[in-house]
């Protein structure tokens, strides 16, 4: 199905945010640029099938709101939270598709760690009825895939922006993106240990926290 250039895309990217920061801010804001994106949604996973958060997921989505604050391209997306049931990439993209049509570009960005689990996804090859799989690479990365997504790959595998956009889902393109050395897991241990997180994450999120008292007593 062939779209106009002038229909940009809207770009999909998950996580549990437990908490937010600036390394999932900055992975947003440069996939929107590079990908000339009209929004990035930034999905909430409410009941993440693989792991166990910290914050409920309505505290994750309240710090999100936040970090969010004064954004023309970020737009904080609780259709996770409103569906019941563990949260799979597979029934949110199927949502979200439905909800925006099928003319409109989706493209799902994928961070380079998450996508080392990509095989493992629920229905993972169905996403490419839905959406564009945009992987996040880190400079110098060494496409060491199973055979299977070599297989897709191979298939699918656009090499810009134009050509992606020829359609509204179904390629694959990968985006060189330096990644800032921030973790969740780090900041959570931070303020486990009752030290300052600052500069880590935006203001309004750290007072949240600090309002909250999640992932430790102190600041």
């Amino acid at each position: 199905m062939a779209i106009s250039e002038d229909n940009r895309p809207i770009v999909l990217l998950g996580g549990t945010f437990d908490p937010v920061h600036y390394g999932h801010l900055r992975l947003a804001v440069e996939s929107g640029e590079e990908l000339q994106a009209k929004e990035v949604r930034m999905l909430v996973s409410s009941l993440p099938p693989h792991r166990q958060t910290k914050a409920t997921a309505l505290q994750r989505f309240e710090m999100l709101k936040r970090a969010c604050l004064g954004s023309q391209m970020l737009v904080p997306d609780s259709t996770e939270i409103r569906r019941s049931g563990s949260s799979y990439t597979i029934d949110t993209v199927e949502q979200v598709r439905i909800e925006v049509g099928w003319d409109v570009p989706l493209c799902l960005v994928i961070g380079q760690d998450a996508f080392s689990g990509f095989l493992f996804w629920r229905r993972w090859q169905e996403l490419f009825d839905f959406v564009h799989v945009i992987i996040a690479t880190r400079p110098g990365y060494d496409e060491n895939w199973p055979v299977l997504i070599r297989r897709e790959w191979k298939k699918r595998a656009v090499a810009n922006r134009p050509s992606l956009l020829a359609c509204p889902y179904g390629k694959m393109m990968s985006l060189s993106i330096p990644p800032l050395d921030i973790s969740s897991s780090r900041i959570r241990h931070l303020l486990a240990l009752g030290r300052s997180v600052q500069y880590l994450l935006p203001e309004e999120v750290r007072k949240y926290i600090e309002e909250q008292r999640l992932y430790g007593d102190f600041l």
